[in-house]
């Protein structure tokens, strides 16, 4: 990936394609490829299938770090797609922790996971 940027590629990735390089990313919790992204310049609120941003793909795909990453770099956490789902929505079948986090970044509070998150990073 850091090839593909350094050779000028969009880190946004194709604007005809459905599924955005960052949201591929949060979906198989490639933390290390999102940071990479996101300095590039990847926008953190982009859509790709269904309305979904990364965030609400790493939600609905149990990704606890690479939702924190995200939440930490200015995601939106209240963001809906286009059912009308948000993250938290998205998270709360499968992945309950995740969905509680994310509840609490939506009311403007800070988990445990996001103060960890701070000092590890």
């Amino acid at each position: 990936m850091q090839l593909l940027l350094k050779a000028g590629a969009d880190p946004n990735g194709n604007a005809k394609s459905e599924y955005q390089p960052l949201n591929f990313a949060a979906q198989e919790g490639h933390c290390a490829v999102i940071e990479l992204l996101l300095n590039a310049g990847a926008d953190v609120e982009a859509r790709g299938t269904g309305g979904r941003t990364a965030l609400m793909t790493a939600a609905c795909n149990g990704q606890m770090e690479a939702a924190e990453i995200l939440v930490a770099r200015g995601a939106n956490v209240m963001a809906t797609s286009s059912d009308g789902a948000d993250a938290a929505a998205l998270a709360e079948p499968d992945y309950p922790e995740l969905a509680m986090f994310l509840r609490d970044h939506r009311s403007g509070g800070r988990s445990r996971s996001s103060d960890t998150l701070a000092v590890t990073r």
